[in-house]
Protein backbone atom coordinates (compact mmCIF):
# COMPACT_ATOMS: atom_id res chain seq x y z
CA UNK A 1 0.00 0.00 0.00
CA UNK A 2 2.86 2.20 0.68
CA UNK A 3 4.14 1.50 -2.73
CA UNK A 4 0.67 2.72 -4.31
CA UNK A 5 0.06 5.72 -2.04
CA UNK A 6 3.90 7.39 -2.80
CA UNK A 7 3.80 6.13 -6.76
CA UNK A 8 -0.18 7.93 -7.06
CA UNK A 9 0.98 11.16 -5.50
CA UNK A 10 4.36 11.40 -7.34
CA UNK A 11 2.97 10.47 -10.43
CA UNK A 12 -0.35 12.91 -9.84
CA UNK A 13 1.94 15.58 -9.18
CA UNK A 14 3.98 15.12 -11.73
CA UNK A 15 1.11 15.29 -14.68
CA UNK A 16 -0.40 18.49 -12.59
CA UNK A 17 2.71 20.27 -13.02
CA UNK A 18 3.63 19.17 -17.12
CA UNK A 19 0.08 20.37 -17.86
CA UNK A 20 -0.09 23.32 -15.85
CA UNK A 21 3.32 24.65 -17.59
CA UNK A 22 2.39 23.82 -21.14
CA UNK A 23 -1.17 25.40 -20.22
CA UNK A 24 0.90 28.69 -19.23
CA UNK A 25 3.15 28.35 -21.93
CA UNK A 26 0.69 28.33 -24.47
CA UNK A 27 -0.95 31.20 -22.58
CA UNK A 28 2.26 33.52 -23.16
CA UNK A 29 3.22 32.29 -26.66
CA UNK A 30 0.09 31.46 -28.70
CA UNK A 31 2.19 28.36 -30.22
CA UNK A 32 1.66 25.01 -30.08
CA UNK A 33 4.91 24.35 -31.57
CA UNK A 34 6.81 26.07 -28.19
CA UNK A 35 4.33 23.47 -26.41
CA UNK A 36 5.68 20.89 -28.44
CA UNK A 37 9.75 22.20 -27.97
CA UNK A 38 8.97 21.99 -23.97
CA UNK A 39 7.84 18.87 -24.72
CA UNK A 40 11.20 17.73 -26.13
CA UNK A 41 12.85 19.34 -22.98
CA UNK A 42 10.92 16.60 -20.86
CA UNK A 43 12.22 13.70 -23.03
CA UNK A 44 15.56 14.33 -24.14
CA UNK A 45 17.67 14.35 -20.93
CA UNK A 46 15.89 11.37 -20.15
CA UNK A 47 16.85 9.54 -23.24
CA UNK A 48 21.07 10.91 -22.67
CA UNK A 49 21.39 9.39 -19.09
CA UNK A 50 18.81 6.45 -19.62
CA UNK A 51 21.77 3.72 -20.37
CA UNK A 52 23.54 5.02 -17.14
CA UNK A 53 20.16 4.95 -14.90
CA UNK A 54 19.91 1.45 -15.80
CA UNK A 55 23.01 0.23 -14.62
CA UNK A 56 23.16 2.19 -11.20
CA UNK A 57 19.45 0.36 -10.72
CA UNK A 58 20.90 -2.94 -11.10
CA UNK A 59 23.41 -1.71 -8.57
CA UNK A 60 21.51 0.81 -5.59
CA UNK A 61 18.96 0.22 -3.56
CA UNK A 62 15.59 0.43 -5.72
CA UNK A 63 13.39 1.68 -3.40
CA UNK A 64 15.42 4.62 -2.18
CA UNK A 65 16.32 5.74 -5.82
CA UNK A 66 12.37 6.31 -6.33
CA UNK A 67 11.97 8.01 -2.66
CA UNK A 68 15.25 10.35 -3.89
CA UNK A 69 13.52 11.14 -7.26
CA UNK A 70 10.35 12.20 -5.69
CA UNK A 71 11.88 14.52 -3.37
CA UNK A 72 14.07 15.84 -6.11
CA UNK A 73 11.08 16.71 -8.04
CA UNK A 74 9.93 18.21 -5.02
CA UNK A 75 12.56 20.93 -4.74
CA UNK A 76 12.29 21.67 -8.57
CA UNK A 77 8.91 22.30 -8.11
CA UNK A 78 9.02 24.51 -5.37
CA UNK A 79 11.63 26.76 -7.24
CA UNK A 80 8.95 26.95 -9.91
CA UNK A 81 6.08 27.33 -7.53
CA UNK A 82 8.39 30.72 -5.70
CA UNK A 83 9.52 32.05 -9.05
CA UNK A 84 5.89 32.40 -10.13
CA UNK A 85 4.71 33.91 -6.51
CA UNK A 86 8.06 36.63 -6.63
CA UNK A 87 6.76 37.52 -11.12
CA UNK A 88 9.99 35.84 -11.89
CA UNK A 89 8.78 32.91 -14.06
CA UNK A 90 9.60 32.76 -17.50
CA UNK A 91 10.48 30.04 -20.03
CA UNK A 92 14.08 29.71 -18.55
CA UNK A 93 12.24 28.68 -14.99
CA UNK A 94 10.03 26.77 -17.68
CA UNK A 95 12.80 25.02 -19.38
CA UNK A 96 14.69 24.92 -15.67
CA UNK A 97 11.27 22.37 -14.34
CA UNK A 98 11.42 19.99 -17.52
CA UNK A 99 15.16 19.67 -17.43
CA UNK A 100 15.40 18.96 -13.84
CA UNK A 101 12.58 16.49 -14.20
CA UNK A 102 13.12 14.56 -17.13
CA UNK A 103 16.93 13.89 -15.91
CA UNK A 104 15.02 12.30 -12.50
CA UNK A 105 12.37 10.62 -14.42
CA UNK A 106 15.66 8.76 -16.47
CA UNK A 107 15.71 7.05 -13.35
CA UNK A 108 12.43 6.67 -11.54
CA UNK A 109 9.85 5.32 -14.38
CA UNK A 110 12.62 2.27 -15.02
CA UNK A 111 13.00 1.86 -11.11
CA UNK A 112 9.43 1.36 -11.04
CA UNK A 113 9.18 -1.49 -13.12
CA UNK A 114 12.20 -3.34 -11.67
CA UNK A 115 10.87 -2.77 -8.01
CA UNK A 116 7.51 -4.14 -8.42
CA UNK A 117 8.69 -8.02 -8.24
CA UNK A 118 9.97 -7.43 -5.27
CA UNK A 119 6.90 -5.53 -3.54
CA UNK A 120 4.37 -8.11 -4.93
CA UNK A 121 4.75 -11.87 -5.63
CA UNK A 122 5.06 -13.39 -9.01
CA UNK A 123 1.83 -14.50 -9.25
CA UNK A 124 0.02 -11.32 -8.52
CA UNK A 125 2.45 -9.86 -11.03
CA UNK A 126 -0.61 -9.32 -14.07
CA UNK A 127 -3.43 -7.28 -11.06
CA UNK A 128 0.03 -5.47 -9.64
CA UNK A 129 0.48 -4.00 -12.95
CA UNK A 130 -3.09 -3.28 -13.42
CA UNK A 131 -2.83 -1.12 -10.12
CA UNK A 132 0.50 0.51 -11.55
CA UNK A 133 -1.53 1.20 -14.77
CA UNK A 134 -4.45 2.42 -13.27
CA UNK A 135 -2.06 4.83 -11.34
CA UNK A 136 -0.26 5.91 -14.51
CA UNK A 137 -3.66 6.15 -16.33
CA UNK A 138 -5.34 8.40 -13.35
CA UNK A 139 -2.05 10.59 -13.00
CA UNK A 140 -2.36 11.04 -16.60
CA UNK A 141 -5.81 11.72 -17.11
CA UNK A 142 -6.65 13.06 -13.11
CA UNK A 143 -3.20 15.67 -13.93
CA UNK A 144 -4.56 17.98 -16.38
CA UNK A 145 -7.65 18.01 -14.94
CA UNK A 146 -6.18 18.98 -12.00
CA UNK A 147 -4.24 21.23 -13.49
CA UNK A 148 -7.52 23.67 -15.80
CA UNK A 149 -8.92 23.89 -12.26
CA UNK A 150 -5.99 24.56 -9.93
CA UNK A 151 -5.26 27.32 -13.07
CA UNK A 152 -8.60 28.43 -13.04
CA UNK A 153 -9.46 28.66 -9.98
CA UNK A 154 -6.37 29.08 -7.04
CA UNK A 155 -3.94 30.53 -9.57
CA UNK A 156 -0.56 29.40 -10.74
CA UNK A 157 1.33 29.95 -7.87
CA UNK A 158 -0.55 27.37 -5.60
CA UNK A 159 -0.93 24.99 -8.63
CA UNK A 160 2.54 24.12 -8.30
CA UNK A 161 3.08 24.77 -4.05
CA UNK A 162 0.50 21.67 -3.90
CA UNK A 163 2.17 19.80 -6.47
CA UNK A 164 5.66 20.28 -4.84
CA UNK A 165 3.74 19.03 -1.85
CA UNK A 166 2.40 16.26 -3.51
CA UNK A 167 6.03 14.76 -4.28
CA UNK A 168 7.10 15.32 -0.63
CA UNK A 169 4.59 13.21 0.33
CA UNK A 170 5.19 10.85 -2.46
CA UNK A 171 8.71 10.36 -1.73
CA UNK A 172 8.19 9.78 2.36
CA UNK A 173 5.79 7.52 1.21
CA UNK A 174 8.11 5.15 -0.57
CA UNK A 175 10.84 5.66 1.44
CA UNK A 176 8.43 3.54 3.86
CA UNK A 177 8.39 0.58 1.37
CA UNK A 178 9.67 -2.84 2.38
CA UNK A 179 10.72 -5.17 -0.54
CA UNK A 180 10.62 -8.33 0.43
CA UNK A 181 9.76 -10.81 -2.74
CA UNK A 182 13.58 -10.96 -3.97
CA UNK A 183 16.32 -9.78 -2.42
CA UNK A 184 18.79 -6.63 -3.32
CA UNK A 185 20.38 -6.86 -6.48
CA UNK A 186 24.30 -6.52 -5.76
CA UNK A 187 26.86 -7.05 -8.63
CA UNK A 188 30.49 -7.16 -7.77
CA UNK A 189 33.29 -4.60 -9.39
CA UNK A 190 33.06 -1.67 -11.08
CA UNK A 191 30.44 -0.65 -13.44
CA UNK A 192 31.43 -0.72 -17.20
CA UNK A 193 30.01 -0.23 -20.60
CA UNK A 194 29.85 -3.55 -21.43
CA UNK A 195 27.29 -3.95 -18.53
CA UNK A 196 25.19 -1.37 -20.15
CA UNK A 197 24.96 -3.18 -23.43
CA UNK A 198 23.42 -6.12 -21.52
CA UNK A 199 20.12 -4.84 -21.80
CA UNK A 200 20.02 -4.21 -25.48
CA UNK A 201 21.23 -7.72 -26.04
CA UNK A 202 18.62 -8.86 -24.10
CA UNK A 203 16.44 -7.52 -26.58
CA UNK A 204 18.22 -9.06 -29.86
CA UNK A 205 18.08 -12.72 -27.79
CA UNK A 206 14.40 -12.42 -26.76
CA UNK A 207 12.28 -12.18 -30.16
CA UNK A 208 9.22 -11.33 -27.45
CA UNK A 209 10.62 -8.05 -26.17
CA UNK A 210 11.99 -6.97 -29.42
CA UNK A 211 8.30 -7.37 -30.80
CA UNK A 212 6.81 -5.57 -27.37
CA UNK A 213 9.08 -2.71 -27.47
CA UNK A 214 8.96 -2.07 -31.35
CA UNK A 215 5.14 -2.52 -30.86
CA UNK A 216 5.36 0.49 -28.02
CA UNK A 217 7.65 2.71 -29.54
CA UNK A 218 5.31 3.00 -32.35
CA UNK A 219 2.17 3.42 -29.68
CA UNK A 220 4.59 6.24 -27.96
CA UNK A 221 5.77 7.79 -31.34
CA UNK A 222 1.75 8.92 -31.24
CA UNK A 223 0.36 9.02 -28.07
CA UNK A 224 3.17 11.45 -26.75
CA UNK A 225 1.90 14.35 -29.55
CA UNK A 226 -1.43 13.53 -28.92
CA UNK A 227 -2.30 15.36 -25.57
CA UNK A 228 -1.11 18.53 -27.24
CA UNK A 229 -3.27 18.17 -29.69
CA UNK A 230 -6.14 17.65 -27.39
CA UNK A 231 -5.27 20.51 -25.65
CA UNK A 232 -5.08 22.39 -28.84
CA UNK A 233 -8.87 21.29 -29.65
CA UNK A 234 -10.87 21.96 -26.55
CA UNK A 235 -8.73 25.26 -25.48
CA UNK A 236 -8.15 26.37 -29.28
CA UNK A 237 -10.60 24.61 -31.78
CA UNK A 238 -13.81 24.31 -30.01
CA UNK A 239 -12.76 27.64 -27.70
CA UNK A 240 -13.36 25.87 -24.56
CA UNK A 241 -12.04 26.82 -20.63
CA UNK A 242 -9.08 24.61 -19.58
CA UNK A 243 -12.27 23.45 -16.84
CA UNK A 244 -13.97 21.91 -19.51
CA UNK A 245 -10.58 20.18 -20.41
CA UNK A 246 -10.88 18.99 -17.07
CA UNK A 247 -14.16 17.48 -17.10
CA UNK A 248 -13.27 15.76 -19.78
CA UNK A 249 -10.22 14.27 -18.90
CA UNK A 250 -12.06 13.45 -15.49
CA UNK A 251 -14.58 11.14 -17.06
CA UNK A 252 -11.45 9.62 -19.09
CA UNK A 253 -10.11 9.09 -15.37
CA UNK A 254 -13.16 6.71 -14.22
CA UNK A 255 -13.05 4.93 -17.38
CA UNK A 256 -9.56 4.10 -17.24
CA UNK A 257 -10.50 3.27 -13.23
CA UNK A 258 -13.14 1.10 -14.75
CA UNK A 259 -10.49 -0.79 -17.07
CA UNK A 260 -8.14 -1.88 -14.96
CA UNK A 261 -10.69 -3.22 -12.29
CA UNK A 262 -11.46 -5.61 -14.99
CA UNK A 263 -8.05 -6.38 -16.22
CA UNK A 264 -7.06 -6.81 -12.20
CA UNK A 265 -10.07 -9.71 -11.72
CA UNK A 266 -8.16 -11.89 -13.39
CA UNK A 267 -5.04 -13.40 -12.12
CA UNK A 268 -3.30 -13.72 -15.78
CA UNK A 269 -5.32 -13.14 -18.64
CA UNK A 270 -4.19 -16.04 -21.44
CA UNK A 271 -3.52 -13.90 -24.26
CA UNK A 272 -1.70 -10.01 -23.31
CA UNK A 273 -0.44 -9.27 -26.31
CA UNK A 274 -3.93 -9.05 -28.21
CA UNK A 275 -5.07 -7.19 -24.78
CA UNK A 276 -2.46 -4.68 -25.78
CA UNK A 277 -3.40 -4.16 -29.68
CA UNK A 278 -6.74 -4.05 -27.96
CA UNK A 279 -5.75 -0.85 -26.35
CA UNK A 280 -3.85 0.73 -29.52
CA UNK A 281 -6.85 0.26 -31.87
CA UNK A 282 -9.11 1.80 -28.68
CA UNK A 283 -6.85 4.74 -28.57
CA UNK A 284 -6.75 5.23 -32.29
CA UNK A 285 -10.50 5.78 -32.73
CA UNK A 286 -10.19 7.79 -29.30
CA UNK A 287 -7.84 10.46 -31.50
CA UNK A 288 -10.46 10.08 -34.43
CA UNK A 289 -13.53 10.45 -32.44
CA UNK A 290 -12.37 13.50 -30.62
CA UNK A 291 -11.37 14.91 -34.06
CA UNK A 292 -14.52 15.04 -35.22
CA UNK A 293 -16.06 16.00 -32.55
CA UNK A 294 -17.44 19.66 -32.50
CA UNK A 295 -18.21 19.60 -28.93
CA UNK A 296 -17.26 19.21 -25.84
CA UNK A 297 -19.90 16.78 -24.84
CA UNK A 298 -18.49 14.74 -27.87
CA UNK A 299 -15.14 15.00 -26.72
CA UNK A 300 -15.84 13.57 -23.15
CA UNK A 301 -17.13 10.62 -25.02
CA UNK A 302 -14.36 10.58 -26.87
CA UNK A 303 -11.77 10.76 -23.83
CA UNK A 304 -13.36 8.17 -21.62
CA UNK A 305 -12.67 5.68 -24.59
CA UNK A 306 -8.94 7.17 -24.10
CA UNK A 307 -8.98 6.14 -20.73
CA UNK A 308 -10.23 2.46 -20.76
CA UNK A 309 -7.62 2.54 -23.61
CA UNK A 310 -4.77 3.37 -21.60
CA UNK A 311 -4.59 -0.17 -19.08
CA UNK A 312 -5.40 -2.07 -21.96
CA UNK A 313 -2.13 -1.04 -22.92
CA UNK A 314 -0.16 -0.66 -20.40
CA UNK A 315 -0.79 -3.52 -18.01
CA UNK A 316 0.48 -6.31 -20.89
CA UNK A 317 3.80 -4.56 -21.52
CA UNK A 318 4.49 -4.50 -18.04
CA UNK A 319 3.40 -7.84 -16.70
CA UNK A 320 5.10 -9.46 -19.84
CA UNK A 321 8.97 -7.63 -19.47
CA UNK A 322 8.87 -8.60 -15.67
CA UNK A 323 7.92 -12.08 -16.36
CA UNK A 324 10.63 -12.47 -19.00
CA UNK A 325 13.25 -10.77 -17.68
CA UNK A 326 15.99 -11.81 -15.11
CA UNK A 327 16.32 -9.53 -11.83
CA UNK A 328 19.69 -9.06 -12.33
CA UNK A 329 19.75 -6.99 -15.69
CA UNK A 330 16.21 -5.94 -15.56
CA UNK A 331 17.07 -2.16 -14.07
CA UNK A 332 19.17 -1.90 -17.90
CA UNK A 333 16.57 -3.63 -19.79
CA UNK A 334 13.78 -1.22 -18.36
CA UNK A 335 16.18 1.84 -18.65
CA UNK A 336 17.09 0.49 -22.62
CA UNK A 337 13.40 0.29 -23.26
CA UNK A 338 12.60 3.54 -21.54
CA UNK A 339 15.34 5.28 -23.84
CA UNK A 340 14.61 3.67 -27.11
CA UNK A 341 10.28 5.08 -26.33
CA UNK A 342 11.59 8.31 -25.07
CA UNK A 343 14.02 8.94 -28.18
CA UNK A 344 11.06 8.04 -30.65
CA UNK A 345 8.56 10.44 -28.99
CA UNK A 346 10.60 14.15 -30.36
CA UNK A 347 10.40 12.96 -33.46
CA UNK A 348 6.73 13.49 -33.89
CA UNK A 349 6.29 16.12 -31.58
CA UNK A 350 7.85 19.05 -33.36
CA UNK A 351 5.69 18.05 -36.04
CA UNK A 352 2.58 17.17 -34.87
CA UNK A 353 2.65 21.01 -33.42
CA UNK A 354 3.88 22.35 -37.07
CA UNK A 355 0.78 20.72 -38.02
CA UNK A 356 -1.44 21.92 -35.35
CA UNK A 357 -0.25 25.53 -36.03
CA UNK A 358 -0.43 24.80 -39.79
CA UNK A 359 -3.54 22.55 -40.41
CA UNK A 360 -5.65 23.07 -37.23
CA UNK A 361 -6.40 19.92 -34.85
CA UNK A 362 -9.14 18.16 -36.54
CA UNK A 363 -7.12 16.69 -39.74
CA UNK A 364 -3.56 16.34 -36.76
CA UNK A 365 -5.96 13.85 -34.57
CA UNK A 366 -7.43 11.88 -37.82
CA UNK A 367 -3.96 11.34 -39.16
CA UNK A 368 -2.71 10.45 -34.97
CA UNK A 369 -6.03 8.18 -34.86
CA UNK A 370 -5.52 6.38 -38.00
CA UNK A 371 -1.88 5.53 -37.44
CA UNK A 372 -2.52 4.01 -34.32
CA UNK A 373 -5.80 1.48 -35.91
CA UNK A 374 -2.58 0.62 -38.73
CA UNK A 375 -0.46 -0.59 -35.67
CA UNK A 376 -2.76 -2.58 -34.16
CA UNK A 377 -3.17 -4.29 -37.30
CA UNK A 378 0.10 -5.13 -37.79
CA UNK A 379 0.41 -6.26 -34.18
CA UNK A 380 -2.72 -8.57 -34.18
CA UNK A 381 -0.76 -9.92 -37.37
CA UNK A 382 2.71 -10.62 -35.45
CA UNK A 383 2.09 -14.63 -33.91
CA UNK A 384 4.38 -13.62 -31.16
CA UNK A 385 2.51 -10.68 -29.69
CA UNK A 386 -0.52 -12.92 -30.76
CA UNK A 387 0.41 -15.44 -28.50
CA UNK A 388 1.80 -13.47 -25.59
Amino acid sequence: MKFWTGYGLSGVADNVGATALSIILLQKTGSAVAVSLGLMLQLLPAAMVGPFAGLMLDRLNRKAVMAVASALKALATAYVALSIQQGAFGLVQCAVWMGVTSIIKAFYDPCSGTLLPSVVSRESLQRANAMQALANNTAMILGPALAGFGLATAGRAFTMTACALSFACGSISLAMVNPKYEAPVRQPGKPGFGEILEGLRFFREVPLAMHLLVAIVLVNFLAVPSYTAFEVHVLGTLGADPDALGYAFSVSAVASLVAAYLVALRKRWPHLGRMMMTGAAAMGASFVLTGISRSVTGVVWAFALFGAAGPLLLIPVGALFQEITPTGIRGRVFASRFVVVTLAAPLTTPLAGWGLDRLGSRPVLLLLGSLMGLIAVLGLSSKVIRDA
